[in-house]
């Protein structure tokens, strides 16, 4: 019975707004237009998700005002990507005033850049297992999905990176498994309308994975503060441990945030670098001569015009992870141009960008042939400028 119910509810929250709308959808179906002429005209324009509009900035000056001259005056709203929001809790993102102060002195140094060398290592083993899997799987198959494994290698990067032997082998398999089932439901809709999460999720199986995910970091905190797992290997848990030991009792993360902080990682550090890779080897294989990078040297294009591109954001809450990032870009990259050609085998024509909170994707998840270079680039400009 009460199944019925909750359809009827269903239909009509989604049927009805759509059959008074319909005589008008001939005119919807130009709102992308429509929002040209107001970018063109006002800088900006607005973007809806669900019922609440998100209002786009495209001009630099206003881009600027924004997040350096008068960044104070705004505050995070975490109301969007209710399900994400959730994931993420008492993070330093959603963090706003004297906590988001607290968190960011904290992390600051748990990420600067001269603690971060001892993780090149681990870039290359991964990159080096990449090419192998690609080329292998290519020889196979005769094609790949270049984004699913370029989606796990950068997941088991921070992992290990975050963690190392402080979780299992079948510890580390677990966190994975929830984390990708996390982050597929992150963008499924109908977390952002209470009425339709309680019909149209399986509540129960996301809460059996939120206590999943928790276990195993508090887990995993537990074990490293006892020194119950430790070879000697310095991991993103101990400098965030280490940093954190260094304020007094009062400025301390306790340990929801510091939970969070760590699942902050995995939510940060996965779909952003796998995708970026994905963009890179896409424009390589079909267009060499895109790659410019000139442009990011100093004194450069990027250099020049600092709001017009910022992957990492900018003023003060700026991205922390920037250099861990960049990192294991520049050394993934190098491991796969020296040992791998590749061709694109989709349709340029028909193959789409598409959102997916909170990175923009290629519709066909790019199917790609790779093969291995019969010389070394070695001395490459490509390979040098990575």
């Amino acid at each position: 019975m009460w199944m019925a119910v909750a359809l009827v509810v269903v239909a009509g929250v989604v049927l009805v707004p759509l059959l008074l709308l319909y005589p008008f959808l001939p005119d919807l179906r130009q709102w992308h237009r429509v929002r040209q002429v107001y970018n063109a005209r006002f800088g900006a324009f607005v973007l809806w998700f669900a019922y609440e509009p998100n209002v786009v900035l495209t001009r630099p000056e206003d881009i600027k005002q924004l997040l350096t001259d008068n960044d104070l005056n705004y505050t995070r709203d975490n109301s969007s990507f209710a399900l994400f929001n959730r994931f993420i809790g008492q993070s330093i993102i959603n963090a706003n005033g004297e906590e988001w102060r607290r968190q960011h002195r904290i992390l600051y140094k748990a990420f600067s850049p001269d603690k971060l060398v001892g993780f090149r290592s681990t870039f290359a083993n991964r990159g080096e297992r990449l090419a192998h899997s690609l080329l292998e799987l290519s020889q196979a198959e005769g094609s790949v999905k270049l984004g699913h494994w370029l989606g796990k290698m950068t997941l088991s990067v921070i992992i290990e990176t975050a963690f190392g032997n402080t979780l299992r082998p079948d510890e580390q398999d677990l966190m994975a498994q929830e984390f990708i089932y996390m982050t597929n439901e992150f963008t499924n809709f109908a977390h952002q309308i209470p009425v339709l999460r309680h019909v149209l999720t399986d509540t129960q199986r996301l809460e059996t994975g939120f206590e999943r995910l928790y276990g195993l970091v508090d887990q995993a905190v537990a074990r490293r503060r006892s020194g119950e797992q430790d070879d000697g290997q310095i991991k993103l848990i101990d400098l965030i441990l280490e940093a954190n030991g260094e304020e007094d009792d009062r400025s301390r993360l306790d340990d929801a945030a510091m939970r969070d902080n760590l699942l902050l990682l995995l939510a940060a550090g996965t779909e952003t670098t796998a995708t970026t890779l994905g963009w890179l080897l896409y424009e390589l294989a079909v267009n060499p001569k895109v790659f410019r990078p000139a442009r990011f040297a100093p004194g450069g294009e990027v250099e020049q015009n600092p709001f017009q591109y910022f992957p990492f954001g900018k003023g003060r809450r700026y991205c922390l992870g920037k250099y861990f990032a960049i990192a294991e870009l520049q050394v993934v990259v190098s491991h796969l141009l020296r040992r791998l050609d590749m061709e694109y085998l989709g349709d340029r024509a028909t193959m789409r960008v598409v959102y997916k909170p909170p990175v923009l994707h290629a519709s066909d998840d790019l199917p790609m042939r790779f093969f291995a270079r019969r010389t070394s680039r070695r001395g490459s400009k490509l390979v040098e400028a990575v």
